[in-house]
């Protein structure tokens, strides 16, 4: 891994194919559609875009060919892959890939061993945007650690709510509810 690199448009899309075909085969247009999904309003790649990094996958060895030919599957390397691009962090540049960038990892921590999973979370926690509000879950199906960081989320933001409903009423700003 080189010092400057980061997450990009390029890199980000190649973390989401290796790590939706690492667990099984699947078909170029079905991994499309999945980063479509995934990627929400915030990040809107095109067919041609996500196909060109297929191939720049395919090239590298970190894709092959598996089930009836037509399918894609993640080989060694490309887990290898994932595993770096998951340490890297969202160009500085590039803010408006953040909440993909923050749901793809969390979805794809599973991955990874609980050492390397600390290591990213903490990551994401210390990085300029703490708490991103992440692409809804349903982008991203069957994600139990997405489910659980939602679940933290709604916490989060309830407790946070709070916080503020408090320094109202202290400051008068906010009629106590009788």
């Amino acid at each position: 891994m080189r010092d400057n690199e980061v997450l990009n448009s390029k890199t980000l899309v190649d973390l989401a194919l290796l790590g939706f075909a690492s667990s099984q085969a699947q078909t170029a247009s079905v991994l499309i559609g999945r980063i479509k999904r995934a990627s929400g309003d915030h990040f809107t790649p095109t067919t041609d875009f996500i196909r060109d990094r297929i191939k720049v996958l395919w090239n590298k060895g970190h894709v092959e060919v598996a089930g009836d030919g037509d399918q894609l599957i993640t080989t060694p390397d490309g887990r290898d892959q994932i595993l770096r691009l998951l340490r890297l962090e969202l160009d500085p540049t590039a803010a408006v890939l953040r909440t993909v960038c923050t749901t793809l990892k969390l979805c794809l921590l599973d991955l990874v061993d609980e050492t390397t999973r600390t290591e990213i979370v903490s990551t994401l926690c210390c990085s300029r945007d703490c708490c991103p509000t992440p692409v809804p879950a349903a982008a991203i199906p069957n994600c139990p650690l997405m489910t659980r960081y939602l679940a933290i989320e709604q916490k989060r933001q309830a407790e946070d709510k709070r916080f503020w409903q408090d320094r109202l009423l202290e400051e008068g700003l906010l009629d106590p509810v009788h």
